[in-house]
């Protein structure tokens, strides 16, 4: 809803000229000088002086009355000619008369608004030109006008914070709105994402932002129905989890321009596969010579007595050789190297050693203190990713964009997880449960 707010000094201006011009006229008249001339034409000037003042004094609240201002909370400067200012923290309120924009009082140039932008409207009347302003009352704008939908977690990882975010892009896209991820959020510190932050909005603390927070119901199960849940008059907050793909289904090229990761990154984990190819093949084999199989192996954080009550599991070993088996006999005719990321617990990393080189006939590289985002880059450099549990490696598999296997063992039937869990809405359609 937009309304109009008229008023200004150089409006004033123009009614004093007007004024001052139709005095002018009636100084100009031919009138006869006898005494009923003089008082007939004493009476038109008081009759024209009052029309005169009630043009002055009462149009400016005609137009008021004409274009009532309903604004919100936030400061804003007088904009230039064509200018939005943007701002945050909506809380409705009023505003009165003509004051708004009077260039003569210094101190109503700061009028409170979310959005204000000068709109030079031409009264057909009087072929006045009326600055106004148009007033955004719904949500914090943005240039498109569009409420912002914001996505968190409550302690995400790298894994966790992009099923966030890509869900958050999905459901933003559908409803018509903004997505917003705040500058502080770690998937900044390893990819180059465009997606609006609070600099770029020139919003202070997104904290102070009134959100409508939209609860999911079950972590790893799609609800259609949230497209049409989530409110488009207000900025909206997603509390949860949103773990999965048809959330974001056909946003998969935006999700791969957003998931690039920063050069730094990039960098390292090309280099990390370049030696690997070197190493194990003593410089007779090209990157193209080679399928590169990616193994991620997480067990740490979910052999905690917590999560284990809750359903999680891990991967054994029999699962690791079905699956190493599996891609082996898929590229019987070509050069493999497995590569190896695991989490930072050291006995993952001991365990993947003695399970994925146990008996293998091809060559096996171990990532060894990369940080999470180097180690995400080494599986989606990969050619193929065998997945363990996790989001992580569900992560390294759909930016690799090739085949895939995950455990068909997570979660434990039956437990908490399980319930709040959908094989078909979290894996990918294509990739193969072992």
């Amino acid at each position: 809803m937009y309304t109009y707010v008229p008023g200004s000094r150089e409006t004033n201006n123009t009614y004093n000229l007007v004024s001052e011009n139709s005095t002018y006229a009636l100084e100009s008249l031919d009138m006869k000088r006898d005494g009923r001339s003089l008082l007939f034409s004493s009476k038109v000037r008081v009759i024209m002086l009052t029309f005169s003042v009630i043009i002055i004094y009462m149009y400016p609240l005609y137009r008021w009355y004409t274009c009532p201002c309903t604004v919100t909370k936030g400061i804003a400067r007088m904009p230039s000619e064509n200018e939005t200012v943007r701002l945050t923290s909506p809380i409705r309120g009023k505003l009165y008369g003509t004051t708004l924009y009077d260039g003569a009082k210094e101190d109503k140039k700061n009028v409170n608004a979310t959005e204000i932008q000068r709109d030079n409207r031409e009264d057909s009347k009087s072929n006045l030109t009326w600055p106004c302003c148009v007033i955004s009352t719904e949500c914090t704008s943005l240039p498109d006008q569009k409420c912002f939908l914001l996505s968190t977690w409550f302690v995400g990882a790298l894994g966790n914070e992009m099923f966030a975010m890509a869900s958050l892009i999905g459901l933003a896209k559908s409803r018509g709105m903004t997505p917003f991820v705040p500058e502080e959020n770690i998937v900044r510190s390893v990819f180059r994402i465009s997606i609006p932050g609070e600099s770029t909005l020139g919003i202070k603390n997104s904290s102070e932002i009134k959100w409508t927070k939209h609860w999911e119901h079950h972590s790893n199960i799609f609800r259609a129905t949230v497209h049409s849940e989530i409110p488009t008059n207000s900025d909206v907050i997603l509390v949860g989890y949103f773990q999965s793909w048809k959330y974001f289904l056909g946003m998969e090229s935006l999700l791969r321009t957003q998931f690039a990761f920063k050069e730094e990154t990039r960098n390292t984990a090309q280099t990390f596969i370049s030696h690997g190819l070197e190493r194990s093949f003593n410089n007779q084999a090209r990157r193209g010579d080679v399928v590169i199989i990616g193994v991620h192996v997480r067990r740490g954080d979910m052999l905690k007595d917590a999560n284990v009550h809750l359903g999680y599991t891990v991967a054994d070993v029999q699962y690791i050789k079905r699956a190493m088996h599996l891609f082996e006999v898929m590229f019987s005719q070509q050069k493999l190297l497995y590569v190896v990321c695991t989490d930072p617990n050291p006995e993952t990393l001991e365990w993947a050693e003695q399970t994925v080189q146990s008996g293998r006939q091809h060559p096996v590289v171990f990532s060894r203190g990369q940080s999470a985002g180097i180690d995400l880059a080494i599986l989606s450099f990969s050619d193929h990713v065998i997945q363990t549990v996790g989001t992580f490696g569900w992560w390294g598999a759909f930016l690799s964009g090739g085949r895939s296997t995950y455990y068909g063992g997570h979660p434990k039937p039956g437990s908490a997880l399980a319930a709040s869990f959908n094989t078909s809405d979290y894996h990918l359609a294509h990739w193969i449960p072992l």
